[in-house]
């Protein structure tokens, strides 16, 4: 969840999942994401599930205001493409 936090585009995301540590070797070394050539399969199924998230937002009309509480709604919308 951190790097849904910090990243700012897709190219940047799929950087960041791609430096996630995800074993070691028999060396010790560390093995990364982008090592095994998964990060582009993280990044499409981050994007993915990121957009499934703001459609049930949308479906079941969850209130996000600003200025804590009070104010206009939120805008949720996020170009994914």
């Amino acid at each position: 969840m951190a790097i849904l936090a910090l990243t700012t585009d897709l190219a940047d995301m799929r950087e960041r999942l791609g430096r996630i540590v995800v074993a070691s070797s028999k060396a010790g070394d560390p093995v990364t994401a982008e090592d095994l050539g998964v990060a582009g399969a993280l990044t499409v199924l981050m994007k993915d599930a990121i957009r499934w998230l703001l459609q049930l937002i949308n479906l079941i009309k969850i209130p996000f205001f600003g200025k804590q509480g009070g104010g206009k709604p939120l805008n949720l919308s996020i170009p994914l493409s």
